[in-house]
């Protein structure tokens, strides 16, 4: 699920999740790792431990975007974990932190494809339109037409800005 095979056989390209640097990394095929590494004593009893890391599928949210929760800090014996979007970890992971009022977006509208070129960040307000444009009968084909060449301008920036 979201691996995207081409005639080229692309190859997968591993990152490491910012602000989890030393536990996870994000791919160009839309996959998320937990990495091997030692975790620290969760009592005075006991020796630390090595953590076996892996591939991490997450699940299906409401919306119909795939999520993973990651580990965001371990404290004594208490695990604090926070849920992210895959397509978001991704996004920061390629293309750097995500700009403010901008949101990560689905290229082809396939919310379960986080393929890196299926990805893009937009102005919240584009995606607002995008929305809208989507719901049968609800827009004029001028308006269809704006927001449609407004998405492409920003497909085409993602292509020359280097990841």
């Amino acid at each position: 699920m979201g691996r995207r095979q081409t005639v080229t056989q692309t190859v997968e390209e591993w990152r490491r999740v910012p602000g989890h640097d030393d536990a996870y990394e994000a791919s160009n095929l839309g996959c998320i790792r937990s990495l091997q590494r030692l975790l620290p004593k969760k009592n005075s009893l006991d020796d630390p431990c090595w953590f076996r890391g892996h591939e991490d599928m997450g699940h299906v949210t409401l919306h119909g975007h795939r999520a993973v929760e990651l580990t965001t800090k371990i404290c004594g014996n208490r695990e604090y974990r926070k849920g992210y979007t895959v397509a978001s970890i991704i996004a920061a992971a390629f293309f750097g932190p995500r700009p403010e009022g901008y949101v990560t977006h689905h290229i082809d509208g396939d919310l379960l494809d986080d393929c890196v070129d299926n990805l893009v960040y937009i102005p919240r307000g584009l995606l607002s339109s995008i929305n809208l444009v989507n719901r049968p009968g609800h827009c004029r084909a001028e308006v269809v037409d704006r927001v449609n060449r407004e998405l492409e301008a920003f497909v085409a920036m993602k292509e020359v800005i280097p990841a």
